[in-house]
C-alpha cells in the first residue's frame, strides 16, 4: 500500500486505483470513502506549482461535499511523498452509480437506465442552468474551464452537475500572477479560434456551453451535426469553423430524419444561440455569457408546460402543443416515451401430482367385497 502525507495526516491508499490515465491514477482512500487521491505518473515542477496555487485560489463554487455533490473536482490538499516533493492532491469522490458523464442525458437509453424516468424536457432545462451558473461562478472567480467537454462533467440523478479535471483549468495565480493555461481541447466542442490554437478564454467556454445547452434541450443533437447541402463532404469541426449549424442556417445543413428541430429551444434560447453561433462565431466578444445564459434559463424553467396526452412530456410555453406527441404521431421516435409499467408475472401452473383415491369410493369397494364373500360362503 501507498502512503501519501497532507496537511492533515498521513493517508493510506487502497492498492487497486479507480481509474488510470495518461497522466495519473485515481486511488481510493482506505477507511474513508469521501475521498480519492490522484497520484500523477510523474509531476514537473510547473505543474507542482500549478498545484499550489489552485488551492491558494478563491472560488465561488462548492468544491466540498455537502448535502450535494461539488460543483468542481478541485483539490482539497496536496499530497506529498516522504520526501515532501508534491505528487497529487486529495478531492472529494464523486464517481459512482449516482453519477454518470453527461453524455447519458443525451440517449434515450441511458435517460431512462440512469434517471429512471425523471429525465423529461424539464430536468433536461435545469441541467443546462445548473451548468451555466456553474460555468458563470468560475468566470467570476477567474477561472477558464477550458474542455468544457461531456466527458469532463458528471451529473447526479438530481440534475445537480460536477466539473471534473479541474487540474487542467486555466488561472492565473493570485499572488505571483504566473499564468496556467488549459493545455486541451476537444473536437467539436472546441470554438474556432481554440482549434486554431489559440489561448482558451472565458469567450471559448461561452461557445462550448452554447453548444452543450442545445445538445441538453434537443435531446442529444449537436447544433453543429448534418451534411452540407451544397454536396461537400465535411465532419462537424469542418461545420463549426464554417458556421454551419442548423440552428443558425437550417438551410446550409441537410439534417437526420431524426434530429429534434431547433423549435423546441424557447425564442430567448434560440436568441442566444445565434448570437453565439452565428455574430459570435469569429468574434469571441459578442457571444452570450455564461451568466447570461443562466439567467435565460432560470426564465425558461418558470416557463415549462406540462403535456396533457403524455404526463412524461413537457416543453417550452412559446409552443401550441405538445412536440414530443407531434414527433411520436408522425412516426418519429418519441424522445420521452411514457413507463411502461412491468406486468405481474402470470400465476403458477398448477402441477399434476400423484393420483389418489378417493376414501368414499374406497369404502364402497370393501363393502361390496364383503358381500361378495358373504354370498360365496351361502351357497357353499
Amino acid at each position: 500500500m501507498t502512503t501519501v502525507h497532507t496537511d492533515h495526516g498521513p493517508l493510506v491508499l487502497a492498492d487497486q486505483p479507480l481509474g488510470t490515465g495518461g497522466q495519473a491514477r485515481v486511488f481510493p482512500v482506505e477507511k474513508d470513502d469521501r475521498l480519492v487521491v490522484k497520484l500523477y505518473h510523474e509531476l514537473d515542477e510547473r505543474s507542482g506549482r500549478r498545484l499550489e496555487s489552485m488551492m491558494r485560489l478563491p472560488l465561488s463554487v462548492r468544491k466540498a461535499v455537502t448535502d450535494t455533490a461539488p460543483e468542481v473536482a478541485w483539490p482539497a490538499l496536496l499530497a506529498r511523498d516522504e520526501n515532501g516533493k508534491v505528487v497529487g492532491y486529495v478531492m472529494a469522490r464523486i464517481a459512482g452509480v449516482g453519477h454518470v458523464q453527461l453524455s447519458a442525458l443525451f440517449s434515450l437509453a441511458q435517460r431512462r437506465r440512469f434517471f429512471e424516468g425523471r429525465a423529461n424536457w424539464n430536468f433536461l432545462v435545469g441541467v443546462a442552468w445548473n451548468l451555466s451558473g456553474v460555468v458563470a461562478r468560475l468566470h467570476h472567480s477567474g477561472v477558464v474551464v477550458g474542455d468544457l467537454t461531456p466527458a469532463n462533467i458528471v451529473v447526479d440523478r438530481a440534475g445537480f452537475i460536477t466539473l471534473l479535471d479541474c487540474d487542467s483549468m486555466q488561472f492565473t495565480d493570485t499572488v505571483t500572477r504566473e499564468l496556467f493555461p488549459c493545455p486541451v481541447a476537444t473536437e467539436n466542442y472546441a470554438a474556432p479560434e481554440v482549434a486554431l490554437h489559440t489561448q482558451h478564454s472565458p469567450q471559448s467556454d461561452d461557445f462550448t456551453l452554447a453548444i452543450l445547452i442545445c445538445q441538453l434541450l434537443t435531446t442529444g443533437y449537436h447544433p453543429f451535426c448534418g451534411q452540407p447541402t451544397d454536396g461537400s463532404e465535411a465532419n462537424m469541426a469542418d461545420n463549426i469553423s464554417s458556421g454551419r449549424s442548423y440552428i443558425v442556417a437550417p438551410g446550409r445543413v441537410q439534417l437526420f430524419v431524426q434530429t429534434v428541430s431547433a423549435d423546441v429551444l424557447p425564442p430567448p434560447v434560440r436568441d442566444l444561440a445565434k448570437r453565439a453561433f452565428g455574430d459570435g462565431l469569429h468574434a469571441p466578444e459578442k457571444r452570450p455569457t455564461a451568466l447570461e445564459w443562466a439567467k435565460v434559463l432560470g426564465e425558461v424553467r418558470d416557463q415549462v408546460k406540462s403535456c396533457e396526452r403524455t404526463p412524461q412530456h413537457s416543453f417550452g410555453e412559446h409552443l401550441g402543443s405538445c412536440p414530443w406527441c407531434a414527433r411520436r404521431d408522425g412516426g418519429l421516435s418519441d424522445p420521452f416515451p411514457a413507463e411502461q409499467p412491468v406486468p405481474p408475472p402470470p400465476p403458477p401452473v398448477p402441477q399434476p401430482g400423484p393420483r389418489r383415491r378417493r376414501p368414499l369410493a374406497k369404502a364402497a369397494f370393501l363393502v361390496l367385497l364383503a358381500i361378495f364373500i358373504l354370498l360365496i360362503i351361502a351357497n357353499a
